[in-house]
């Protein structure tokens, strides 16, 4: 049995990650002694390993909770290979979500002296966001991340386009 500070030490976590999974419901101590330390066992180390195991893969709390609570109502390795392949799907989402970022970029710099002249207007540039692939959605996600990083660029770069003063203050609101 490892009390809690050796069990982090054991697996190279801190005290609090431990506590965190415990207030998530994921590692409970197999007993409380007297003077309220916890200790795990074997089954709890076994438990822990599978948890540290599922965040490499980049799964959320909500995700490792669940697989959790699935865990011997199945072939595991059925259901951790379901959870995988969702996990992956969502993974691959993103990478087209920044690549197409990335297509947007490639653009606007491409654009940037057209930008700079005046010649490339709100149209213009919707167009060349929509030919990246980008969304209505990604779009707004878009200017809300400029927004929140440099708002004064934010501003000079929709004027740059031409945009009013109303389209840009409901633009920059979003």
């Amino acid at each position: 049995m490892l009390n809690i500070t050796a069990l982090a030490k054991k697996y190279g976590l801190s005290r609090t990650t431990l506590l965190y999974y415990e207030r998530q419901h994921l590692l409970q101590a197999a007993y409380r002694s007297n003077n309220g330390y916890r200790w795990y066992g074997n089954k709890e180390q076994q438990r822990l390993e599978k948890i540290i195991a599922l965040r490499s893969f980049g799964m959320s709390i909500k995700q490792i909770g669940q697989q959790l609570k699935q865990s011997g109502k199945l072939v595991e390795h059925q259901i951790l290979d379901g959870v995988l392949s969702q996990h992956f799907q969502s993974l691959e989402q993103q990478v087209q979500t920044l690549r197409s970022q990335q297509k947007a970029i490639l653009l606007l710099l491409d654009k940037a002296n057209s930008l700079e002249n005046n010649t490339v207007s709100k149209a213009d540039w919707v167009a060349v966001m929509q030919a990246a692939g980008l969304s209505e959605q990604d779009m707004n996600d878009w200017h809300k991340q400029f927004e929140s990083m440099q708002p004064k660029q934010h501003q000079r770069f929709l004027e740059l386009l031409g945009i009013g003063a109303n389209d840009i203050a409901t633009i920059r609101k979003k």
